[in-house]
């Protein structure tokens, strides 16, 4: 699987929100795959530029949820 940097989804969002081409021809214009770029916009369109931002919530969550149950058993 191809990584793209964030500058790079960046443009490719900002282009197709802000132009009048498709999916396609803006996929092709920044050299990315169509079903990535929709999925961007998705992400986008929901979160704003923190969709693109690395997070590791899920991994806390499961840290905290596994040190609750730990603790529920010890009691």
């Amino acid at each position: 699987m191809t990584k793209y940097s964030l500058e790079t989804k960046l443009m490719a969002v900002h282009a197709y929100l802000n132009g009048t081409e498709s999916f396609k021809m803006t996929a092709q214009r920044h050299n990315v795959n169509m079903t990535m770029l929709k999925k961007w916009v998705v992400k986008f369109r929901k979160h704003g530029l923190a969709a693109f931002q690395t997070t590791y919530t899920n991994y806390y969550i499961y840290c905290t949820e596994k040190k609750e149950k730990i603790s529920n058993l010890i009691k």
